[in-house]
């Protein structure tokens, strides 16, 4: 008996919700064009507000990613326009620490002939570096150091900088470039790209060449084995660029134009270190030509305040937008409440009380910012990854995993169903004011 009873009672509270639903279903869908007006506007600003901050999430994610080794190495680096003094250098040890790579980057130009592989022709463009020693951990980039690894051969040694060797530490590309793959003991002809002055005028032409032994061949990393085989499939021609590695006593440019990259490595303290460091390249007066600072601390900080800035302004567009949103809302409820007049009559005249007709009028409310998220969300993934596929952050875009933070997903469903309930607040509150007289004035 009790079975019966609690089987009948869980079909009558089954056929009330389903009839609710199917009820304010069909009111909320009563006027399509209402519905698409309401909609569509909220739906806007959600996709530009989600899709903005899933992409800038993403991207940022591989900026701090791209920059995790000076984390993980407890890297400093300090890029100079010229070299430092022996005495702030010294102070700089002190302060830092004596685990130091020296970098003096030149500019030398490229080999004067081109390499041809499947058709496509390429040309080998280089950077000649200087170095006290050579680490194949730490291996300079475009704009920051990469760990890397030597898959061949040695490193640049203390003997060949004391004995000034005409030895050269090449990447596996160039190696596959000039000697299909096998290097070591070869030798390169470089081309020396040297100032000279013609009527006032700085040029750079060559105006030597050296001839270097292939001693060591470090690893190129992933994105660029990847970039340069896409390119080689994309493109009729190329310039591949690297950086070739030689001892810092061998001065083979005739150039002025000369950047020094300190790059201290293993800090214990890497906050305090570096505070005291640039409190000592101040006082020496050498902070004029500092080109460029990196540690893990200042790069998150910079990346950080970059993208608070790019998403406040996201904000203010999407709060323009969400305000237009709100006022089209606004004005289509109001309309829909007009035509249920008789409605909300007749349910106040079977005993509905102000708090039904305002949770109908918020629930609807509700109904379009969840219709709305919906679809913004879905949209919003779909076109992040066609973005992240075909936009061209050239180099990267291949590594940039879509990244879809909670928060990022909470925000945008609270903004959305905070704009369409407070939207209802003036629609319900006429509802909630109209009397049964009124109605049947009305009709």
């Amino acid at each position: 008996m009790r079975k019966k009873i609690y089987a009948f009672g869980r079909k009558i509270v089954q056929d009330k919700l389903k009839f609710s639903i199917s009820f304010y279903l069909s009111q909320f869908t009563q006027n399509k064009i209402r519905l698409f007006l309401s909609i569509i506007s909220v739906f806007i600003a959600g996709t530009i507000l989600f899709t903005s901050y899933a992409l800038l999430d993403s991207y940022y994610f591989h900026q701090f990613e791209k920059y995790s080794y000076y984390n993980e190495a407890n890297l400093i680096e300090y890029k100079f326009d010229n070299q430092v003094d022996d005495e702030t250098m010294s102070k700089l040890i002190d302060s830092l620490g004596s685990n130091l790579y020296i970098y003096k980057t030149e500019m030398t130009g490229s080999l004067k002939w081109p390499f041809m592989i499947n058709e496509t022709e390429i040309q080998l463009s280089f950077n000649i570096t200087r170095v006290n020693n050579f680490d194949a951990r730490l291996v300079l980039s475009s704009d920051y150091v990469v760990p890397s690894s030597l898959i061949k051969g040695r490193g640049i040694t203390e003997e060949d900088i004391l004995e000034k060797k005409d030895v050269i530490v090449i990447d596996e590309i160039t190696e596959q470039l000039l000697f299909s793959g096998n290097g070591l003991g070869k030798e390169i002809s470089i081309p020396i790209m040297g100032e000279q002055f013609q009527n006032g005028y700085s040029l750079y032409t060559i105006v030597d060449f050296a001839t270097l032994e292939v001693v060591g061949v470090y690893e190129n990393s992933f994105i660029d084995k990847f970039n340069f085989s896409e390119e080689l499939e994309e493109n009729d021609s190329l310039i591949y660029n690297t950086f070739f590695y030689i001892p810092i006593s061998l001065n083979l440019v005739d150039s002025t134009f000369t950047d020094t990259t300190y790059l201290f490595y293993n800090i214990d303290d890497v906050e305090k270190s570096e505070a005291e460091a640039m409190q000592i390249i101040i006082n020496r007066g050498v902070y004029q030509s500092l080109d460029d600072y990196n540690s893990y601390n200042s790069i998150v900080i910079e990346l950080s305040e970059t993208l608070s800035d790019v998403k406040q302004v996201i904000i203010i567009i999407v709060g323009i937008i969400l305000m237009i949103a709100s006022a089209i809302i606004v004005e289509a409820m109001i309309f829909s409440i007009k035509e249920r007049f008789v409605e909300i009559g007749i349910k106040q005249a079977v005993g509905a009380k102000k708090s039904n007709i305002l949770i109908e009028i918020f629930l609807e409310g509700s109904m379009y910012g969840l219709i709305s998220f919906l679809l913004s969300f879905l949209i919003s993934i779909l076109v992040c990854l066609i973005l992240l596929n075909i936009v061209s952050f050239r180099d990267v875009s291949f590594t940039i995993p879509l990244i879809i933070k909670g928060k990022t997903v909470l925000l945008c469903f609270v903004v959305i169903q905070l704009v369409c309930i407070v939207s209802s607040i003036i629609p319900a509150y006429i509802a909630s004011k109209m009397k049964i007289v009124d109605s049947l004035k009305f009709e």
